[in-house]
């Protein structure tokens, strides 16, 4: 049996869903090692925060800068952009802010939907320019072969710390969502229609440039999740192996 176009991109969606939950509980996984490993040594819950905010405050930095880039551009004044982590009452820790002005629904959801195409786009050029590594698709079909290019790159360490720590931050926080119910319609409406539409003249120009253009921007976002998702389980494995004396004396 062959799966359309149009259902290949519906199972490329599916999977991209799947992969961003797991790489939200992978990523809280990773910061609490880290946090954990900080307070079992210094033995002060913030400094346990202002460690992994210094690790990650690239991340950080993209993350509230696209929030106001996107304000801007949607014509949403925008007040003080903060970089200082603080810990909220919910014990939960918030690692940036900037005050957007409360507008319509539609534009706050998609001012807090922000770091996440952002952080994808700079992962996937940092792989491509800076490491040279091949196309997401070319690094699904051959990782290894990826891999051993990852490794013939320049600095390879450096960037792959910069990829992880925009990996970690791009996904939109708890606050970024409250207002993800308009993106959310409207995603689903176009979906629809773009998918009709294909159904309809698969073999028009129009659909298959739908059906290619989706299918990159999921594939790209997939092979983004899936690299912060190995750095963050290496490094949190490595993490983990450092905390077993400390935890022996505790």
């Amino acid at each position: 049996m062959t799966i359309p176009g149009w259902g290949i991109v519906l199972l490329i969606l599916a999977g991209a869903l799947g992969l961003v939950w797991l790489t939200a509980q992978v990523s809280r996984w990773f910061a609490q090692g880290i946090q954990s490993l900080v307070l079992l040594t210094v033995g002060h819950p913030l400094t346990a925060v202002y460690v992994y905010h210094a690790l990650v405050l690239p991340g950080t930095v993209l993350h509230e800068v696209s929030h106001l880039a996107v304000g801007r551009l949607l014509g949403v004044p925008a007040g003080r952009l903060t970089l200082a982590p603080s810990l909220r009452e919910a014990g939960t820790v918030q690692l940036g802010s900037v005050h957007i002005a409360q507008v319509d629904r539609l534009r706050e959801s998609l001012i807090g939907l922000a770091p996440f195409p952002a952080g994808v786009a700079a992962i996937t050029l940092i792989g491509s320019y800076a490491l040279g590594l091949p196309g997401p698709e070319a690094i699904l079909a051959d990782p290894m072969g990826a891999v051993t290019q990852l490794l013939a790159a320049r600095d390879p360490g450096a960037w792959l710390y910069l990829m992880a720590a925009i990996g970690n931050t791009m996904l939109p926080s708890a606050s970024d969502r409250r207002r993800w119910l308009a993106t959310a319609a409207l995603a689903v409406g176009v979906t629809g229609l773009l998918t009709v539409a294909t159904v309809s003249w698969p073999d028009t120009g129009f659909a298959r440039w739908v059906i290619s253009t989706g299918r990159a921007v999921l594939v790209s976002t997939g092979v983004a999740l899936l690299m912060t998702i190995a750095a963050d389980l290496a490094a949190g494995l490595l993490v983990r192996l450092i905390r077993m004396p400390f935890r022996g004396r505790a």
